[in-house]
């Protein structure tokens, strides 16, 4: 036995005895399985492999073992390995899920989440895992954004495996983030007939409505809303902005009235008191209120967020501070195309650096990092923005922290951090240290393959 083949001293009774059965019973795979969870629950990462090697040898193609195997090198980051060991468990048993689940978690480790896609659109249509991977597929579409893909999926699951609910909310969903309003409407409206009483597709209905210009369909959307259970609160706050872009400012105090009365304090009605503040010839009231309002906005409600900072930008420009209120208007204008909030901010802050609008960039990621503390892309950008400036010592202070990020799935993040680094040495003059970094970043992109 070689060094790197020996087993971890074991620490426990169970660790012991399963280790004189496996004496007993070399044959049997579930005592080494067992023995290497064990092994694994107290962080001894490689003396499971070892143990699960030892098994395979027993018999290469036990599922079961290879399974485990993989769970193993995932928990110790050895992410490849794992990623290798379950594409041969996909060839070698494709209607098994669990290895396409596995693969695709560890796949979203590695930064590469999509790349289980092209595995899940092999499974043919007589597999009995086919509909389990269509919904896989959707969910990994929907969550990066990608609604045509998504909608593709979507209907090819309903054309196999039959309408329900869940499918038709988000058929409707996605008609509607591709702009395809009048599909999105029929759809909302079948959706709407599955689930009478679910209050979310009346909502949608009705804001895609409002949105197409349809304000007296919407409004009557918005007010059938309001006596359905739950469904309160969004009919009231609706028909209270409605108001407000119709000029009807006593009617919108009416709604917000009501709603204060259930959910005082609440951002999205602060929002609109602002709104109206401004529109009262009060811009200092509603700037301060707005403020406010919007740092309590959670970062998901994108379309309050738009909201707050169009009125944000509006009081600036009220009070004469159109450079104030420029940041405001570009982030309402960015977010209001809806989407993920982060990715949305990051690709507003690297077009306007890529423009040499610096001083917007750099408040486009004070946005971010007043959201996001310590996130790596958003210091990398700033480190680019303060260099470009040439606040050296500013940029070397964000480049080294966004360098510092240990999750491996962002690991493009610390490269960019690191390449920043290496320039500031090269600008420096310091050329040990740029080849130091430069070496960094090979080995890093190198255990990434």
């Amino acid at each position: 036995m070689t060094t790197t083949d020996r087993i971890p001293p074991l620490r426990s009774g169970e660790e012991s005895k399963l280790l004189a059965k496996l004496g007993e019973h070399p044959d049997r795979l579930s005592l080494y399985r067992r023995l290497a969870r064990l092994l694994a629950r107290r962080g001894e990462f490689t003396g499971a492999v070892t143990v699960l090697n030892r098994a395979r040898r027993r018999d290469r193609r036990d599922r079961e073992t290879r399974l485990v195997l993989a769970q193993v090198l995932e928990k110790a980051g050895r992410l490849e390995e794992a990623a290798r060991i379950l594409r041969g468990l996909i060839k070698s048993f494709p209607d098994k899920f669990n290895a396409y689940e596995r693969l695709g978690r560890v796949y979203k480790a590695q930064g590469r989440k999509l790349l289980i896609a092209r595995y899940l659109k092999g499974i043919a249509g007589d597999n009995p895992i086919r509909a389990r991977a269509l919904k896989l597929l959707v969910r990994l579409y929907k969550e990066e954004g990608k609604f045509r893909e998504a909608l593709d999926q979507l209907d090819s699951l309903i054309a196999e495996d039959g309408e329900d609910f869940s499918r038709l909310k988000d058929r409707a969903r996605f008609l509607d983030r591709l702009g395809r309003a009048r599909e999105a409407t029929a759809a909302y409206r079948k959706a709407i007939r599955a689930n009478p009483q679910n209050p979310d597709m009346r909502l949608l209905l009705g804001i895609l409505l409002r949105k197409s210009g349809k304000r007296r369909e919407a409004r009557a959307v918005f007010a059938d809303l309001c006596s359905i259970k739950h469904g309160f609160y969004g009919g009231h706050i609706q028909l209270a902005e409605m108001d407000v872009e119709d000029g009807n400012a006593k009617e919108a105090q009416q709604h917000l009235k009501l709603l204060d009365a259930r959910w005082p304090g609440n951002s999205r009605v602060s929002l609109n008191r602002a709104r109206l503040d401004l529109d009262r010839g009060q811009p200092e009231t509603a700037l301060k209120t707005a403020l406010e309002a919007a740092r309590l906005t959670p970062f998901y409600y994108t379309d309050e967020l738009a909201l707050g900072y169009r009125i944000i930008a509006d009081s600036h420009t009220a009070l004469g501070q159109d450079d104030q209120g420029r940041i405001f208007r570009l982030l309402a204008d960015e977010v209001s195309r809806g989407g993920d909030f982060f990715s949305l901010l990051a690709g507003l802050a690297e077009k306007l650096l890529k423009q040499g609008r610096l001083d917007l960039a750099g408040e486009a990621l004070e946005e971010m990092l007043e959201r996001f503390p310590d996130n790596s892309l958003a210091l990398a950008l700033k480190a680019e923005v303060l260099l470009a400036r040439d606040d050296v010592a500013g940029a070397k202070r964000c480049a080294a922290a966004a360098a510092g990020e240990s999750d491996p799935r962002y690991r493009r993040d610390r490269l960019r951090g690191l390449a920043l680094l290496r320039e500031i040495s090269r600008r420096e003059g310091r050329r040990d240290e740029e080849q130091r970094l430069l070496r960094q970043m090979a080995e890093l992109e190198k255990n990434a393959d």
